[in-house]
Parts: structure tokens; sequence; C-alpha cells
């Protein structure tokens, strides 16, 4: 795997751990949710928020504008309920996507807020009358892995098996044919797989391995160096 890539692969795992910052975050719920029940949702979060000091600032969408979507999609409602037909029909699920689009744009906004206050994220998105769900909490630093290669009858490959690593969710494979030079060893792969062949080797050429576990905690510490000749 080429440098750049390796960086990236990195950069992303810890942009996504960074991203965990509120103790708790916004939960909608669309999907599961009647047109009834989005009524109130959208009435609920309109009252909750309007003269909200939490929100000082509320441009895209306005409340207004959530509202006014929120009483349309009932309105709509209501005419599909009483005739049945394909033009209100359409006209429901026109105004449905326009609630659901407002209201998500909405608890974004909210989540921002929350976000910026993580030790008061669940009294802000409770005051802006949307539901909560609490985040996951970070999990312990990977444990020290054991690395269990295996000679294989494919010529120029290494069969590796990855046992422990307590917390990781991938494996970062380093390897080596000069152990003793500095430098020399090479990302061979990332991957998620605790089974796997290293390929594309020079055959009949002794290797030295190790691997790295990565979590959402970060990098854990690296296994022991082990030998294994290729087919």
């Amino acid at each position: 795997m080429c440098e750049d890539s390796l960086h990236n692969f990195k950069s992303l795992n810890k942009m996504n751990k960074n991203l965990i910052t509120a103790l708790f975050y916004v939960k909608l719920g669309l999907s599961r949710k009647t047109v009834a029940e989005k009524f109130a949702q959208g009435n609920g979060v309109c009252t909750s928020m309007s003269g909200n000091l939490n929100f000082p600032v509320v441009v895209n969408p306005t409340i207004l504008e959530l509202q006014t979507a929120t009483t349309a999609l009932f309105n709509a409602y209501n005419a599909w309920s009483l005739n049945d037909g394909t033009t209100e029909r359409a006209a429901m699920i026109n105004c449905e996507a326009t609630y659901d689009l407002l209201v998500t744009q909405m608890a974004l906004y909210v989540q921002q807020i929350a976000d910026n206050n993580p030790s008061d994220s669940q009294s802000i998105i409770d005051s802006a009358g949307m539901e909560t769900r609490k985040t996951p909490g970070m999990l312990p630093l990977p444990t020290q892995v054991t690395v269990v290669p295996n000679f294989t009858n494919i010529a120029g490959n290494i069969k590796v098996l990855i046992k422990g690593g307590q917390y990781a969710s991938w494996f970062e494979v380093w390897i080596t044919s000069t152990p003793t030079i500095v430098g020399s060893w090479v990302v061979a792969t990332l991957t998620k797989k605790r089974s796997f062949m290293l390929s594309g080797l020079v055959s009949d050429t002794r290797y030295s391995i190790k691997v790295v576990p990565h979590g959402t905690a970060g990098e854990g510490p690296a296994s022991q160096v082990v030998n294994q000749l290729a087919a």
C-alpha cells in the first residue's frame, strides 16, 4: 500500500474518532414515524425552539419554514385520507419529503450546538423538543495481538492468522525480508480480517511480520515479530 493511502486511511480513522464529541445526539426516527407522529414531532420542535436561548440564531431552515412544512404535511394527509386518489397521495409524499428534509436540517443545527457544549448535550437537545440517544462509550485501546504465520503451497504467499487484540477493529500488517536494515519495513496491507494471505512475495524468501491493532480509541501495541518462509 502506498504511503498516501496509508496516511488517508489513518486520517479517516482519527477523524471518525474525533467526531464523537457530544455525550448525546439527536434521534429523529423518521423512517419509523407515521404522518401523525411527524406532525406532533414538528409542532413540538417549533414550540420548544421558539424563543429558546440555547438557539440564538436559526437561519436554515427557520422555525416558520418548519412549522409551515409541518402544517402542509398534516393538511395533505387529511386530504389523502378523505379522497384516496393518485394526486392526493403524490401531494402527501412530496409534503412528507419536504418535512423530513427540513426537520433533519434543524436536527443538524441542534446537534452542532450540542457538540459545542458536550456536558450539556442532553439538556440542549431535550430543550429543542427532540429525542436523544446516548453516544456509545469509547472503548479502551486494543490489546496486543499474536501473529501466527503458516506455510502455504501457493507460490509467493504466506498465510497469516491474528489472535487476541481485544477492542481492535482493523489491523496494520508490516513486513520485511531484511529486518536488521532500518527503514526496510513496509505496510503489506490494512485489513479487518483475522485470517488472510500475504501475496506477491518472493518465493523461498524468509519474511519478518508484525501487526499493529487499531480501534476506536487509537493504536494498540505492535505484536512480536514472527518469521516465515514464503512458498
